[in-house]
């Protein structure tokens, strides 16, 4: 009896140690390759080739502003601030490089910041176009600024953001 025990157990040794018996994935299963794609972009570049300056103005008895539109490369004044024709200003201006006809999102920062004095401002932009053109896009920035009535006199200065980025 003990034979006979023996030979099953060596058949069953025999036999699950067979490839033809063993566990196959793909026999009793299913097996894919899968594609794998990237597509690498030129890195994103904004520089500003041109500042934003509001130009020379006076602060008078009543709080003002002043205005550079970037469209129209104007300055304007109201209020207590006076223009003088000296220095009007320029807008600021902005040059992407990037990947050729690339979609692109830009967001410019809604204020201008650090000026002191009370002085306040906000950014106005050009028209954005949603991609480059070639491997480039340029744009404006203007604002306005209030200046506050008897603002001291002195060269102010501050800053705002401007972001770019593949969507």
């Amino acid at each position: 009896m003990n034979r006979i025990l023996l030979a099953g157990v060596a058949a069953i040794t025999l036999l699950a140690g067979s490839p033809a018996l063993a566990a196959d994935p793909v026999v009793n299963g299913a097996a894919a390759t899968g594609d794998a794609a990237v597509t690498i972009l030129l890195a994103l570049k904004v520089v500003q080739t041109q500042g934003l300056d509001f130009g020379a103005v006076t602060s008078g008895a009543a709080d003002g502003t002043v205005s550079i539109d970037p469209a129209a490369n104007t300055r304007a004044v109201t209020g207590g601030v006076g223009a003088v024709a000296a220095n009007v200003g320029q807008p600021g201006a902005f040059l992407i490089t990037g990947g050729e006809n690339a979609e692109i999102v830009i967001a410019i920062g809604d204020t201008i910041d650090g000026f002191g004095a009370g002085i306040t401002g906000v950014t106005r932009h050009s028209a954005l176009l949603p991609r480059l053109q070639g491997t480039t896009q340029a744009f404006l920035v203007g604002g306005t600024l209030t200046i506050p009535a008897q603002t001291p006199p002195g060269q102010y200065t501050g800053s705002y953001t401007v972001v770019v980025s593949y969507p």
